[in-house]
């Protein structure tokens, strides 16, 4: 039996993706690599308040550069 589901949700995937564009600028890639150190950092050493602040200080940076950079 074919799942019609998960197609038409590919599909919807597909259509998005189609209908927006985002250039990363260097800035998007610096704060992704400084989150993704950040959340290695937060595993290795356990739950810190500390990384976990400066984290969703970089993602709400993201976040903001993302808006700028959003065409549809």
């Amino acid at each position: 039996m074919i799942d019609y589901t998960n197609q038409k949700d590919k599909f919807i995937e597909d259509e998005i993706r189609e209908r927006i564009m985002i250039d990363v600028t260097p800035k998007m890639r610096e704060l992704l690599t400084k989150i993704d150190n950040l959340n290695q950092l937060d595993y290795l050493c356990g739950e810190d308040d500390d990384i976990l602040d400066l984290t969703n200080k970089f993602r709400s940076e993201l976040k903001d550069e993302l808006f700028l950079n959003l065409f549809i």
